[in-house]
């Protein structure tokens, strides 16, 4: 859930056709996150937001695209771009400024020779003494296809790669079946996988083996919480949470996403976004009417989801959409819900800045 506010204003031919395409709701401020140097809506769609796990702050943000105007040398294939967030910002939910936008997915010695997606971060925060502690993400994750970003990748298929975010360091971890989704835990200490369509579990420096946490086939929407220690997924028509090692089904659904702290569940089922507890009582409850691709924040209170155009929560209503009618394809927020990125049908990826809280 990201709407946001990383430059002053839209590229001028996209600004007059959102004039003309006015939405009768009211817009927050947003502006494009993928774009070109000059600020143009870039030659490929962008897709795939996330926003990293640091509160308030969400210093990084990062998205696909096959884009090869973005940054120089990218090559044709599908790339992840993290965007880093501009200094000063506070722990108070301020407008979203964008600094540089760095391509991570970059092969050795030219171009990657595969596609890359599916960008995650790590980071999170908490309360103690009446403080908000704010832990800085020490790395990112994605899936990629390129044999030639890191030396000795000979396995023929897609893999996992977490990123160092101090260093820019990749480690490979290699999957046992061609991966297709990732996600990590609050401190880079887990990633949570799907392979061959199996869920899987495993540290995220690539040191021993791999936890299987599904049963094979059809698992996907993998979301781990801050400790690592649980991790829900969807799987064959059904939301799943796998805590302590075994697997048991929480509700009929697809596409969950979880809260930081492993409480509760959002997801969709039959065109409707639901949400359900993770522990305590059994039972979904209809969260909102209509809607898909929801994205939960850090403590459940929001949860963000696209409906034709518009980007909404089941708190801030319609606070964006997409030009000219185009539909919104999905959205990710950040931890607290201050900002929220979402791409639309027509190749556009924006941030929306929500507000501050």
């Amino acid at each position: 859930m990201r709407t946001r506010v990383i430059r002053g204003v839209l590229p001028a031919a996209a600004a007059a056709a959102a004039l003309c395409a006015a939405p009768a709701h009211a817009e927050h401020p947003k502006a494009l996150l993928a774009h070109t140097p000059s600020g143009r809506v870039p030659n490929a769609p962008a897709t795939e937001p996330a926003i990293s796990g640091d509160g308030r702050v969400a210093r990084y943000a990062a998205y696909t695209s096959a884009a090869t105007d973005i940054v120089p040398g990218s090559g044709s294939h599908r790339n992840v771009y993290v965007v880093h967030r501009a200094r000063p910002f506070s722990l108070n939910g301020t407008p979203w400024r964008e600094d540089k936008t760095v391509l991570v997915s970059q092969g050795r010695g030219g171009p990657a020779n595969g596609d890359s997606w599916g960008a995650t971060f790590d980071g999170y925060d908490y309360a103690h003494a009446g403080r908000e502690i704010t832990v800085a993400p020490k790395c990112m994750a994605f899936v990629s296809a390129a044999s030639n970003l890191v030396p000795g990748d000979g396995n023929g298929r897609a893999d996992v790669f977490v990123r160092r975010m101090s260093s820019g360091r990749l480690t490979r971890i290699a999957s046992p079946g061609p991966a297709s989704e990732v996600a990590l835990d609050g401190l880079c200490r887990n990633v949570a996988y799907i392979a061959g369509g199996t869920a899987y579990v495993k540290h995220a420096d690539g040191r021993g083996s791999a936890r299987r946490a599904s049963a094979p086939g059809g698992a996907s929407s993998p979301d781990l919480s801050a400790n690592g220690r649980i991790l829900t997924f969807s799987q064959n028509g059904s939301v799943y949470v796998n805590r302590g090692g075994a697997s048991r089904v929480i509700s009929a659904g697809a596409q969950a996403t979880a809260d930081q702290w492993g409480r509760y569940v959002a997801f969709t089922r039959g065109g409707d976004v639901w949400q359900a507890n993770i522990t305590g009582s059994p039972g979904a409850r209809l969260l909102e009417p209509g809607g898909s691709a929801p994205s939960m924040t850090a403590g459940g209170h929001f949860v963000f989801y696209v409906s034709g155009s518009i980007v909404t929560s089941n708190t801030y209503r319609d606070f964006a959409s997409c030009p000219n009618g185009a539909l919104a394809t999905e959205v990710a927020g950040s931890p607290h819900g201050n900002y929220a990125a979402f791409a639309c049908s027509t190749g556009q990826l924006y941030l929306s800045y929500v507000g501050p809280r």
